[in-house]
């Protein structure tokens, strides 16, 4: 079944190759999907980013084929791929490392996202917690990163950083109507809600300093 997936597999790793070695500046996972997700790709459905258990199953493959990516281009000597769900980028180093099982003991995550029976034995109860882990972890990022502001602005469905502090608040309990699972969202829609929040929030302190 893993040999069939993989073969699978080789169109959206391809994607992938194309896109990041015509960029420069690292790219962020959700721009990523979406870009897949549209012409000239089309490898990913309208569902991709929707439910819990299709966003895990996405972002799993899409790290998948960066994590294969990243063995093949060390042992090419093109670079190290950094791969962080805020930023993607083909990094040039003094000397890639052309050791697969060496770069798969120096990260853990090399060893999670290679093994593809980890997709299937992950259910939809499963899901919940490991998402709301990632949404933990970046918001305790202290600095702001660009690629978090602006997935941050498109999470609220905002053009724009708002003026104000109030501004800003006034949206977010607007959005919270929508997204929170008594009102018909989710309860994965309201942490990215939160995180989304928490970012602007922050980028506005230290910014405006408008209240």
């Amino acid at each position: 079944m893993n040999d069939t997936l993989t073969q699978n597999l080789i169109p959206l790793k391809r994607a992938l190759s194309d896109i990041l070695l015509a960029r420069v500046e690292p790219i962020s996972e959700f721009e990523l999907i979406r870009l897949l997700q549209n012409p000239p790709y089309e490898l990913l459905g309208e569902h991709a980013l929707r439910g819990q258990l299709d966003l895990f199953q996405t972002h799993f493959l899409v790290f998948h084929c960066l994590y294969v990516l990243r063995h093949e281009w060390g042992q090419e000597g093109l670079g190290r791929l950094r791969i962080e769900p805020l930023a993607i980028a083909l990094e040039p180093v003094a000397q890639a490392c052309r050791d697969t099982s060496e770069v798969t003991k120096a990260d853990p995550l090399a060893s999670y996202y290679l093994d593809l029976d980890h997709l299937a034995q992950t259910k939809e109860q499963d899901v919940a917690s490991l998402l709301g882990q990632f949404w933990q972890r970046f918001g305790q990022r202290q600095e702001v990163t660009a690629d978090q502001r602006s997935q941050a602005l498109v999470v609220m469905n905002l053009t724009a950083m708002p003026s104000c502090q109030a501004q800003l608040k006034r949206r977010f309990r607007h959005l919270i109507h929508q997204r929170h699972p008594d009102k018909g969202g989710s309860h994965e829609a309201m942490q990215e809600l939160q995180w989304a929040y928490k970012i602007l929030r922050q980028t506005l302190s230290y910014g405006i300093h408008s209240s």
